[in-house]
């Protein structure tokens, strides 16, 4: 590994870069639940399928945490406030992380 590593970030524009990030979490089985119950009407002529959803999936699951965007956003120090759709969600977030959620 090349020395100093550890200390080189991706490079961010800060004009654009967020300052807050919500990372919203969801178990595989309620993603696909969820693909399922959308109307017919909406998933028509779509990718939104069953099959089409287990492909994406597997391709991010095989991907790994390295590709997740969370990660981007821990390198250059704006990690996220992570909120799982599992959880009641307003039961997660801290009370200086739902104002500033409220002022975006």
């Amino acid at each position: 590994e090349e020395e100093g590593a550890e200390d080189k970030k991706p490079p961010v524009n800060e004009q654009i870069i967020p300052e807050h990030v919500v990372i919203l979490e969801a178990s595989n089985d309620f993603l696909r639940q969820r693909i399922m119950h959308l109307p017919e009407k909406v998933v028509a002529g779509t990718h939104n399928t069953e099959l089409e959803f287990k492909r994406r999936l597997k391709t991010y699951n095989d991907l790994g945490d390295d590709s997740h965007p969370a990660k981007f956003f821990e390198e250059v120090d704006r990690p996220g406030e992570t909120m799982s759709k599992d959880k009641q969600i307003l039961n997660t977030i801290t009370g200086n992380s739902y104002k500033k959620l409220i002022e975006i």
